[in-house]
């Protein structure tokens, strides 16, 4: 039960971060970021 949430939060917030990191590339390349899409 705990090991679902700490999954599901880990996804919610990979997913928080994966869209600012997007907003963020608008304006410059961000190329140091590892990809988040291989988590979820």
């Amino acid at each position: 039960m705990f090991e679902n949430n700490t999954v599901f939060l880990i996804y919610k917030y990979s997913k928080l971060y994966n869209y600012y990191i997007t907003r963020l590339c608008s304006n410059f390349c961000v190329s140091n970021f590892p990809p988040f899409e291989h988590i979820y």
